[in-house]
């Protein structure tokens, strides 16, 4: 990671996030500055979250491996207060979705710069099967929404500063970057698209025997439970009705929650 003060004529690598012993060393995964303090600056890798007050010269592991969210991929800052931060990712990191075909991904909050952290999950289901893989924050004059998207295909969001979601979809192709969305694919399926990106045999194979493995027609693992963004066997169907929201702009107006 590296940082210009001075328009791009010299970097600097900012590092002390970072220890050389590390499983995954300098995975970074996103930076968030504070519009009105660039010396406070949130970051997101592969072994959990940091803080630096400082522009960098120190960091503070603010969410570590083995948390809730040992694997966070996404932050944001509520625009409407600049205090409240939003991070998203899953407690499992992706040797673990191999291995045991789930991510159980979910959204923590804090409003005290990282020193606490709410997990604001109404309306998902529990656990979240597939990784949180894209996450995006749109603002209009008096209101706020965050929109997910996942490696097995759902699509969820929230125009209430979290504090519900609702499933938009529950069966598009799966969004994921790289091999994310492999985990939760058939054993078929998931062979066929490791042969053709070329892994070997038995590279990052999961555990095909997991008694939690259900796969469906559809190619993408499902839970016994029915409900978006759970696993369920057979078919996939999408399992949410239709409410107005009256909140959300334009096409938002209609969303579906799970149930």
């Amino acid at each position: 990671m590296l940082k210009t003060t001075d328009d791009g004529a010299s970097w600097t690598e900012l590092d002390a996030y970072a220890d050389p012993s590390d499983d995954l060393w300098h995975e970074v995964h996103r930076l968030l500055i504070h519009p009105d303090d660039p010396d406070l600056m949130y970051l997101a890798t592969g072994l959990g979250s940091y803080r630096t007050r400082d522009g960098g010269k120190r960091f503070d592991n603010v969410h570590h491996r083995g948390g809730r969210m040992g694997y966070p991929e996404f932050l944001f800052l509520d625009s409407t207060d600049h205090a409240t931060t939003l991070m998203g990712g899953s407690r499992l990191n992706p040797t673990e979705w191999f291995r045991d075909g789930i991510a159980d991904s979910t959204i923590l909050q804090s409003r005290d710069q990282g020193n606490s952290w709410t997990e604001p999950n109404a309306g998902f289901p529990n656990p979240v099967i597939g990784a949180f893989e894209a996450m995006s924050l749109h603002l209009w004059y008096g209101g706020m929404m965050l929109v997910i998207g996942t490696a097995t295909g759902e699509g969820w969001a929230t125009d209430d500063n979290c504090r519900s979601w609702v499933c938009l979809e529950d069966h598009v192709p799966p969004v994921s970057k790289e091999d994310h969305h492999l985990p939760f694919m058939s054993d078929e399926d998931r062979a066929a698209a490791m042969a053709e990106r070329g892994y070997r045999d038995g590279l990052l194979s999961p555990a095909v025997n997991s008694p939690a493995r259900h796969p469906s027609p559809s190619g993408r693992w499902r839970p016994t439970r029915t409900g978006c963004g759970s696993r369920r066997t057979g078919p996939a169907q999408t399992r949410c009705r239709t409410r107005p929201t009256g909140n959300w702009p334009g096409s938002y107006r209609s969303a579906r929650r799970c149930g």
